[in-house]
């Protein structure tokens, strides 16, 4: 299923699953829901707000007869916003990927995702989806509060993706110096790479702490592949 089917499209649709995944989000299990795919309070918040916002519009445009080209147009915009939060190559969020790495089979199918391999599971014989290569990662510059890696797929050639190869999906966690690799699950997503390159940026606090970072790739059918081995840096 690709990214941009995730989350309908079509009003109804789009409404219905508003109305499931944000009452699935906020369930309280314990814990609550969204805490277990690392969403944060912001995130839960904005997708209660939608929900709430494409509520009201898709209320106003269910009746055909009397609907606005002004009220068709704000649930447009709306709509596009809700998808863009997500998954904008630039500002997304990357909710369901989220949950497609860390959620249940459960959680996947609510959200309509496609469970990835288990970030948690370090296996050495687990392997990843089909047709997804390995990605390594190389240390290009360390300076303060900044980390830029080059991260790249076995056999890549230049900065351009493969085909198939949807993105390059980086993840950092922060240890003591002297500490060792975290387990899998502590990992935060940080962001995609761009042409073969991602910049970093620390948080004050993480300034003498060690920064570990992991890859995955997420293939052109919403498919995602195994950790890469990783790579640590002293945060100056």
């Amino acid at each position: 299923m690709s990214q941009n089917v995730r989350i309908p499209t079509q009003p109804d649709e789009l409404a219905s699953y508003m109305d499931n995944t944000d009452d699935y989000q906020l369930l309280n299990v314990p814990p609550i829901n969204y805490t277990r795919w690392q969403w944060t309070p912001a995130e839960s918040a904005q997708w209660h707000t939608f929900r709430l916002q494409y509520d009201k519009v898709h209320n106003q445009i269910n009746d055909v007869k009397n609907a606005t080209t002004t009220q068709r147009d704000a649930e447009k915009i709306l709509n596009k916003a809700i998808h863009d939060y997500d998954h904008d190559k630039v500002t997304g969020h990357k909710l369901l990927d989220k949950i497609a790495l860390f959620g249940t089979q459960a959680d996947c199918e609510t959200f309509r995702v496609k469970k990835g391999t288990v970030l948690a599971d370090t296996t050495a014989t687990k392997q990843a989806a089909p047709g997804i290569k390995d990605v390594t990662i190389t240390i290009k510059e360390n300076k303060h509060l900044i980390t830029r890696l080059i991260v790249v797929a076995a056999g890549q050639e230049g900065r351009g993706k493969q085909a198939g190869v949807k993105d390059i999906m980086v993840f950092k966690a922060i240890t003591g110096i002297k500490d060792p690799a975290p387990s899998n699950k502590l990992y935060q997503y940080v962001g995609d790479v761009k042409r073969g390159l991602i910049t970093v940026t620390h948080d004050e606090s993480d300034e003498g702490s060690k920064a570990w970072f992991i890859a995955r790739i997420k293939n052109s059918k919403g498919e995602i592949g195994a950790p890469s081995k990783a790579e640590s840096v002293v945060v100056m």
